[in-house]
């Protein structure tokens, strides 16, 4: 039987982002823009991580003009403030939902910080 992308996604729970009673409901990534930033992330500087991850968050969250004037309601914002250690659980909590890794993963090819500098 040949694999089904449709199918695939219908039997998994969307990815969530709560933070201070608010929760965020992720859209579906690909796996291409999920493998452009995974591939070579561990050579990267940390201003480089921070892109690429601000990227793939932000098509989990696509951008809204509701966020220039409410700075606080954008969750990549939210996201890449974290410190470095709830950051990088984010991000492993992330891939895991999207099947990327196995639930015994402790480390990514990340620097684990949120700053973009």
């Amino acid at each position: 039987m040949p694999f089904s992308a449709d199918a695939w996604r219908e039997t998994r729970e969307p990815w969530t982002y709560t933070e201070g009673g608010r929760t965020w409901t992720a859209r579906p990534v690909s796996a291409l823009a999920v493998a452009d930033t995974l591939t070579g992330l561990d050579r990267c500087a940390h201003r480089e991580q921070a892109a690429r991850w601000r990227r793939l968050f932000r098509l989990a969250f696509p951008w809204t003009a509701l966020y220039l004037a409410f700075p606080h309601w954008d969750p990549v914002r939210k996201i890449l403030a974290l410190e470095p250690g709830a950051y990088q659980a984010v991000i492993v909590d992330f891939l895991l939902s999207l099947g990327v890794g196995h639930e015994q993963t402790s480390a990514l090819p990340t620097s684990g910080t949120s700053s973009p500098t």
